[in-house]
């Protein structure tokens, strides 16, 4: 009987572990490809000034998975996602004041999507994104 018990124990400990990891992979990859979409769209905001209309910044899966990261990632990991969504909100303020962005101002989305970088690279996945030229001043 101790047996048993000990048997269905290690069982459900190796499964819960198991399950964990899983759930820690799987919030990784989301993170990734939110952060990857949302530096395209930075991207777009660099080279153009703006979003264009039918497309925003998005921190859904950030919303939803930030306990589980919070609990698996290391401290260089933790930090460099969290600071990136800290400047897509700053990005975020800015376009929701501004139809356009100023060259001064896109420094801040420069920043933003170098952060994007560092959390991709401290993550070890994804691809780190290369940021395109400025092509459009406000207005034209």
């Amino acid at each position: 009987m101790i047996v048993g018990s000990l048997s269905t124990s290690g069982i459900a400990y190796l499964g819960d572990k198991n399950r964990r990891h899983l759930d820690e992979q799987s919030a990784t990859r989301l993170i990734v490809s939110e952060i990857e979409k949302d530096q395209r769209r930075l991207g777009s905001v660099l080279a153009f000034g703006t979003l264009p209309r039918h497309e925003a910044l998005d921190t859904e899966e950030w919303g939803r998975e930030q306990s589980t990261l919070a609990r698996s990632l290391n401290d260089k990991e933790w930090s460099s996602t969290a600071r990136f969504y800290a400047d897509l909100d700053s990005v975020d303020e800015l376009l929701a004041a501004n139809r356009c962005l100023r060259n001064t101002e896109r420094r801040i989305v420069f920043v933003s999507i170098r952060t994007g970088n560092n959390a991709i690279r401290a993550l070890g996945k994804g691809t780190p994104y290369v940021a395109p030229p400025v092509i459009a001043s406000c207005g034209t």
